[in-house]
């Protein structure tokens, strides 16, 4: 269901609080990704604790090296490791619209994210819950 919200090129914003995403299916969650990455009207995205894991950052990560929509997004509180930061900071790398990023403190102080700020110059902030 979340994919179509993202494909239908309708939406602004989504805000998805503690929803736990757990059980929507790897093949769900890649489809939302691949609408992520070819949707021309989200600005704002919050998936805020929905226990994603590195997986998740992983295909997050791929759908920023091609969206040039999103300005906002945040995903504190999720199960992310360290190793999310590289693939954060490699996406970060490539996208060019996108001005706040909200990650767990553990992510968003790792090398890769503070060397894409210097890096990228869009985002304005990195921040840390």
């Amino acid at each position: 269901m979340l994919s179509e919200l993202v494909r239908s090129n309708q939406l602004e914003s989504i805000s998805m609080i503690t929803s736990d995403l757990s059980f929507v299916t790897v093949a769900e969650r890649e489809g939302f990704c691949n609408a992520l990455s070819s949707n021309t009207s989200l600005t704002h995205l919050t998936l805020s604790g929905n226990n994603l894991i590195d997986e998740d950052a992983a295909s997050i990560a791929g759908a920023l090296e091609r969206n040039n929509t999103l300005q906002h997004l945040c995903l504190r509180g999720n199960m992310f490791t360290e190793a999310a930061a590289a693939y954060f900071g490699y996406a970060l790398g490539t996208n060019n619209t996108l001005s706040s990023l909200y990650l767990s403190k553990r992510v968003a102080e790792r090398a890769e994210i503070y060397n894409a700020l210097f890096d990228n110059s869009s985002l304005n902030s990195a921040a840390d819950s």
